[in-house]
C-alpha cells in the first residue's frame, strides 16, 4: 500500500471514516423500499463500524512503524543523514518495524533511540571528510568548549571525545545547552557534505598531517606526549590522562587556521575509519 495513503488512513479519525461509509450506504439505500431502509441501515452500520474497528486495528499493528518513521524524519539530524545517504531510510524503517514487532513496550523507546543514534552517527562520521573547513572548525571549537567544561569529570570527558568520530554517546550525560550545540554542529557538517561537498584531501601518509600538528603542539607549549597518547586508544588510559590528552588535541586544532585544522582532523578521522 502507498505510504501516503497509509499515513492518511492512520491519521483519519475512525468516526469520520465510518461517517463517509454511512453516507454512501444512505445514498445506496434510497433504492430500497422505505420500510426496509431503517432496519437495513442500522444493521449494516453496526457491522461496518465493527469491521472498520478490526481493519484499523490491524492497519495500526501492520503500519504504525511508517507513521513513526515519518515523524522521525522531521528530526534535523535524521533528515540530514537520509539526505546524505538515502539507503539509511530503508535501514531505519526496517529497524523500527523489527523493534515494534518483537520488543516489549517498556524497552521499545530506548532501543529505538539507540537505532536512530547509530544511524545518525554512522552517517556523521562518513560526512566529515567532505565537509567544509568552516563547518569542521566550528565543530572543533564547540568540541573544545565541551571538553573544557567536562575537565572535572574526566570519565565523561573521555567518553565524549571518543564519540567525536561518530561513536554514540548517551545524551542524558550531556547538559541540554551543550547537547543542542553538538546537534547544531553535527547538522552543519552533514548539511555541508550534502549540499556542497568539499574535495577530499587525503594525506599521503600519517606523517603528512601529524608533523604539522606536532609542530603546533610545540608552538603552543603543549606536552607532545599527549599527542602520542591521543593517537592510541584514549579510553584505555586513566580517565585523567585521557581527558588531558583529548583536551590538548582538540584545543590545539580549535586554535589553528581553519583550513589546516580541518585537513588534520579529517585525515585523523579517516585514519580511524580504515
Amino acid at each position: 500500500m502507498n505510504e501516503h495513503i497509509i499515513l492518511s488512513l492512520l491519521g483519519t479519525p475512525q468516526w469520520l471514516l465510518c461517517g463517509i461509509v454511512g453516507a454512501l450506504l444512505g445514498a445506496a439505500s434510497s433504492l430500497l423500499p422505505v420500510e426496509s431502509r431503517r432496519t437495513m441501515l442500522v444493521g449494516v452500520f453496526i457491522l461496518t463500524f465493527r469491521l472498520f474497528d478490526i481493519y484499523m486495528d490491524s492497519l495500526h499493528k501492520k503500519y504504525d512503524y511508517i507513521a513513526y518513521v515519518h515523524e522521525l524524519k522531521k528530526n534535523r539530524l535524521v533528515a540530514d543523514a537520509i539526505r546524505f545517504d538515502p539507503s539509511q531510510e530503508v535501514k531505519l524503517r526496517d529497524g523500527i518495524r523489527s523493534l515494534m514487532a518483537a520488543t516489549p513496550t517498556d524497552k521499545l523507546l530506548g532501543l529505538e533511540q539507540q537505532l536512530v543514534g547509530s544511524i545518525v552517527n554512522d552517517v556523521f562520521a562518513k560526512t566529515i571528510p567532505s565537509a567544509s573547513d568552516e563547518a569542521i572548525h566550528g565543530f572543533l571549537e564547540a568540541h573544545k568548549d565541551t571538553l573544557d567544561r567536562f575537565q572535572d569529570r574526566p570519565s565523561l570527558c573521555v567518553e565524549f571525545f571518543a564519540g567525536s568520530d561518530g561513536t554514540p554517546v548517551d545524551p542524558k550525560t550531556i547538559p541540554q545547552d551543550l547537547m543542542q550545540r553538538i546537534i547544531d554542529n553535527k547538522a552543519r557538517i552533514m548539511e555541508s557534505a550534502s549540499g556542497s561537498p568539499a574535495t577530499i584531501q587525503k594525506a599521503k601518509d600519517m606523517k603528512d598531517f601529524l608533523d604539522p600538528l606536532f609542530d603546533e603542539y610545540q608552538r603552543q607549549n603543549r606536552n607532545t606526549q599527549d599527542l602520542i597518547d591521543v593517537s592510541g586508544e584514549v579510553s584505555q588510559l586513566p580517565p585523567i590522562d585521557g581527558c588531558r590528552a583529548a583536551r590538548s588535541f582538540i584545543g590545539t586544532l580549535a586554535t589553528m587556521d581553519a583550513h589546516k585544522a580541518s585537513y588534520i582532523y579529517k585525515n585523523w578521522v579517516m585514519g580511524l575509519q580504515e
